[in-house]
């Protein structure tokens, strides 16, 4: 089994005029031989990918600085966002290049392993010069990086990189002359992004609060993706769709996925994930500006049933939307997981052994077993594509094949999951619901079952489509959304 050859994690860089993240990579093999590892990587060679990060700029090598990044980095300086190593250089050249010189001093620089992720920080210290301008030449900026690296294929890459400004000193001029003559302007947005954490189960747990300027008045989205996700993929999507339509809204990596923290990693537990939305409902509740805001849950894919049984349990929702529901019991899981060539004794009952194995394992030496998430070749990997079609998804750089997902799978997890009954909450559902879905989405039956074990009446919206286009394609979330914004904004909903 191999979609790629290693599974990465991530780290934090944050230098001079840019943000750099890296994650190291885990090689993995089936189940039963996979076990949870350390990440490890060269200490010397992370201090000089991060220094190579503000060195190679400074001298404007283009080229060798692409080398240092990622597939898909996420970039974020003041705003998140999902880059390759070429977009990255053409934000940065036009700009940088119209500077007469730029020194990037990184100082501090700190390197360390946590939850198998590579992370790394920074001061910095970055000059910029820029001759004849009224008011003097030179403009300073000071601050902190934060990065998290991935390694590839034994080389080290940065995947993630975040900027934090704290002093600015010298002519403010000089930026604004040399952003004028470069021709850049800077994209028009209507809400900004705030880092955000909080806790559950006593892990810290990351997230990005999206914050209108104008937004709808007592109003709060908590949403969240399909399984083994984070909040890079459509959450991130959802969130930025969201906020220009004035709603607030949080979005976060559940324990053991992406920034957050939380053992095992990539366990797909269906009480704990639902354990850290009730956290995410308790971190809005607590934020002065939303204590009296309504709170809709949204949940897409398989976090539908993870948002429904919160709702069901925490008085505090106001309203539950469901786009693109993956909503199983285990007779629908039973029917949906036979088709496993190679898993005995079948493809339900020989992946429940697999998982009541490593759970055995884990509980007696704490290691764990990985599988691929989603793979065209291990019919033992959590989601098994031989023909990845519209599932392309997945394996595209592009889309969701992202170095901050990791692609990687518990195989634990399949003892929670395959018995997971996400109907049973459905009778307790007393607020406002809306389903938006598809006949050609995934297990559609599951969520007739499911809306037909409601108590109340839910708006139901049947529409086109392709489960996977609920992920990324840009017109069909519009028009998932543009139901649940109605939804929302409609008056006899309380």
């Amino acid at each position: 089994m191999r979609l790629h050859n290693a599974f990465t994690r991530r780290g934090f860089i944050i230098s001079g005029a840019a943000l750099l993240s890296l994650c190291t990579t885990i090689s993995i093999g089936r189940a039963q031989n996979t076990k949870a590892q350390k990440a490890s990587f060269d200490l010397n060679a992370a201090n000089q990918l991060i220094r190579q990060t503000a060195s190679l700029a400074d001298q404007r090598k283009w080229q060798d600085l692409s080398r240092l990044f990622s597939t898909k980095v996420l970039l974020d300086y003041g705003y998140p966002e999902l880059l390759g190593p070429q977009e990255i250089v053409d934000r940065w050249q036009p700009l940088l290049s119209e500077f007469d010189t730029t020194s990037h001093q990184l100082s501090q620089i700190e390197v360390r392993e946590q939850d198998g992720r590579i992370l790394a920080s920074s001061r910095f210290s970055a000059s910029h010069v820029l001759k004849d301008v009224l008011g003097g030449d030179r403009w300073t900026l000071e601050g902190r990086y934060e990065y998290e690296l991935e390694n590839q294929d034994g080389t080290l890459k940065v995947m993630r990189m975040r900027m934090i400004p704290e002093k600015s000193s010298g002519n403010t001029k000089v930026l604004d002359e040399a952003k004028q003559r470069s021709g850049i302007t800077e994209p028009v947005r209507n809400h900004t992004v705030e880092h955000v954490t909080f806790e559950s189960g006593g892990d810290t747990l990351k997230g990005w609060l999206y914050k209108p300027a104008n937004p709808k008045a007592n109003e709060v989205i908590i949403a969240a993706g399909s399984w083994t996700t984070v909040k890079e993929q459509m959450p991130m999507l959802y969130a930025k769709r969201f906020a220009e339509e004035g709603l607030t809204t949080l979005i976060f990596d559940f324990r053991g996925y992406g920034e957050s923290e939380g053992q095992p990693r990539h366990y797909e537990s269906p009480r704990r994930k639902t354990d850290d939305f009730k956290a995410a409902i308790s971190f809005v509740s607590g934020r002065p500006e939303l204590k009296k805001a309504k709170i809709t849950i949204l949940g897409v894919c398989a976090s539908a049933g993870y948002a429904a049984q919160a709702t069901a349990e925490d008085t505090r929702v106001s309203r539950l939307a469901l786009v693109a529901p993956w909503l199983h019991n285990p007779e629908i899981a039973r029917r949906n997981y036979t088709a496993r060539p190679g898993v005995s004794p079948n493809g339900y009952d020989g992946l429940l052994n697999q998982g009541r194995d490593a759970r055995k394992i884990y509980e007696k030496t704490g290691e764990v077993r990985f599988v691929a998430s989603a793979s065209t070749s291990d019919s033992y990997a959590a989601m098994y594509i031989p023909s990845p079609g519209i599932y392309d998804y997945y394996f595209n750089t592009n889309r969701g094949l992202l170095p901050q997902w990791g692609n990687q799978f518990a195989v634990l997890s399949w003892t929670e999951w395959l018995t997971y009954d996400s109907h049973a909450s459905a009778p307790q559902i007393r607020v406002p619901t809306v389903i938006v879905h598809s006949e050609n989405g995934a297990i559609p039956d599951g969520a007739k079952a499911f809306i037909n074990a409601l108590t109340n009446q839910p708006k139901v919206h049947w529409i086109g489509g392709s489960q996977l286009d609920f992920y990324d394609g840009e017109a069909k979330i519009r028009e998932a959304l543009a139901f649940v914004t109605a939804f929302i904004n409609a008056p006899q909903v309380s």
